[in-house]
């Protein structure tokens, strides 16, 4: 309490910088596109993909979001992506980094419990309980890391991290229909 009324009784008054001004148009089209797709990309195998009106009507949303919010991103003055973003090599770089490493970890995380239960016969709590581990390494690794990261260059540890997912992916190509928990258990983890 004294801390506070020491502070506020000797610093200065600063004017506030105005915040900056959200894009609400930006954030629309960016919200069109990525449900639009979603929903292709959900109803689409139920509804036989392109063959179905509502799969295309998806698609052309979805396309239509898209090319909004890049138009609307090149000609707007303060738009919801900042351009600039995209001359930084580094950001570039680790951004399609990301979306290439999201997509192949992403879809087998997505499958693998459609396979425990339809192929395997697992129930749907065992199929819970040994994709939980998962979780737990990942929590492990948070706190693991958040205190080598003032120790270790970040680069040596992402290093380290793309080996660990090199290992899981080997370890998940030994995957098959008559192997017990196990394997599935300590691929997640690592």
């Amino acid at each position: 309490m004294h801390a506070f009324l020491g502070v506020y009784a000797f610093l200065p008054n600063a004017p506030r910088p105005q915040p900056p001004r959200f894009d609400f148009t930006g954030f629309a089209t960016l919200s069109l596109f990525v449900a639009a797709l979603q929903l292709m990309l959900d109803r689409g195998p139920g509804e036989d993909w392109f063959h179905s009106w509502e799969t295309r009507i998806e698609a052309g949303i979805a396309l239509a979001g898209l090319y909004m919010f890049a138009l609307h991103t090149l000609t707007a003055e303060r738009p919801f992506f900042d351009r600039r973003l995209l001359a930084d090599r580094n950001f570039l770089v680790g951004a399609l980094a990301t979306f290439v490493v999201g997509m192949l970890m992403f879809a087998s995380l997505a499958l693998r419990p459609p396979m425990m239960q339809n192929l395997m016969g697992y129930p749907v709590i065992e199929v819970g309980l040994v994709t939980m581990p998962r979780g737990i390494g990942m929590f492990a690794s948070m706190i693991v890391i958040s205190g080598l990261m003032r120790v270790i260059d970040s680069s040596w540890l992402m290093a380290f991290g793309f080996g660990l997912n090199a290992i899981a992916a080997w370890q998940m190509t030994h995957f098959n229909l008559d192997m017990d928990s196990h394997l599935i258990i300590w691929s997640s983890v690592i």
